[in-house]
């Protein structure tokens, strides 16, 4: 197992990062870390959404399993609460497969991406459309994505061994898909062909159980969730939700009665988390990108908070929430 020296550390904890985890989470609050290595005998460096911490750890766990803690403190110090897999749901094994598989296959991605795509044109290109322009047709996006697709294709006919850890990721999501289905909530799809852009990407169709307190706003479940961990926006999900007619319509859906029943998304971000600017900035892109309603009937809701619970992660919200989880031993980063 790799290690690493603190002084000299890729990891190194500043103070910028300390204040930006204490941003992030608040006292009473279920997180997930990756485990990224040792930097010393019992103390390793765990990546929280993007903040890459030290932690004293008992456990001796796998590079790329996924820890859960309870968040015990944040002043003075930051003290997170290990919680036993003994003391979880029987579906938190599932998932520690699952996020073990999911970053072994990114993190082998991450050279091959260079092969099969022509240098950074396809970002550049991005980066000024976002900036300059708005795609404003559905054969812009469906070109995109064709090519994405296509570059995908390729990468895994040309390196059979990430087409091996693909496959051993889709062996982890059966059982995750077979307790989901048993719950009545759909089925989950990862979407590693979009790892050079963003993190543990993946789709929920059949949608996740909107709370009780929602229903009576007039909002039916979403059919669909996309979730990631963007480098810039951080975690993030993009729920599509088919208005139910007999709830009425909804009050901020701007949709007329003559439109009928659409298709409506919105994207769900840290909101505390991120500059107002920055939040701005993206409703601001997404309203123009997505301006005109097209025969799809696809309509932009707008930037709203993330679901409570929301740094447990899409799964661990549907999966683990129902146990409240004994803790192990206390851990200070």
């Amino acid at each position: 197992m790799r290690r690493w020296g603190a002084p000299t550390s890729p990891f190194h904890a500043t103070p910028e990062r300390v204040e930006r985890f204490r941003a992030d989470n608040r006292v009473g609050e279920r997180i997930s870390g990756t485990f990224l290595g040792w930097d010393a005998p019992g103390i390793g460096w765990v990546n929280f959404q993007g903040t890459k911490l030290l932690a004293s750890m008992a456990s001796r766990p796998e590079v790329g399993t996924r820890l859960h803690f309870l968040v015990k403190q944040l002043f003075p110090d930051i003290i997170l609460q290990e919680l036993s897999p003994s003391g979880l749901p029987g579906t938190f094994p599932l998932l520690q497969r699952l996020w073990t598989e999911q970053n072994r296959l990114e993190a082998s991605l991450a050279s091959l991406w260079s092969s099969v795509t022509p240098g950074n044109d396809h970002r550049e290109q991005a980066q000024s459309q976002a900036q300059n322009e708005t795609p404003n047709t559905a054969q812009d996006w469906t070109r995109c994505l064709a090519a994405r697709l296509a570059a995908w294709r390729k990468l895994l006919n040309q390196h059979p061994e990430a087409r091996q850890v693909l496959h051993r990721l889709n062996a982890a999501l059966e059982p995750i898909n077979t307790e989901l289905a048993a719950r009545g909530i759909g089925r989950f799809f990862a979407l590693p062909w979009l790892s050079d852009r963003v993190r543990g990407a993946g789709l929920l169709l059949g949608g996740a159980p909107v709370h009780p307190g929602q229903r009576a706003s007039g909002t039916s479940a979403p059919q669909a969730v996309f979730t990631c961990t963007h480098p810039t926006l951080g975690q993030m999900e993009i729920h599509f939700v088919l208005p139910n007619p007999h709830l009425g319509p909804h009050p901020d859906s701007q949709l007329g009665p003559q439109l009928g029943p659409q298709l409506v998304w919105a994207l769900h971000l840290d909101l505390k988390a991120l500059p107002s600017r920055t939040i701005a900035s993206v409703s601001d892109w997404l309203q123009r990108a997505f301006s005109r309603l097209e025969s799809g009937a696809l309509f932009f809701q707008g930037v709203r908070p993330l679901p409570p619970d929301n740094h447990s992660g899409l799964l661990p919200r549907l999966l683990l929430a129902s146990t409240a989880g004994r803790p192990r031993l206390h851990i200070k980063v």
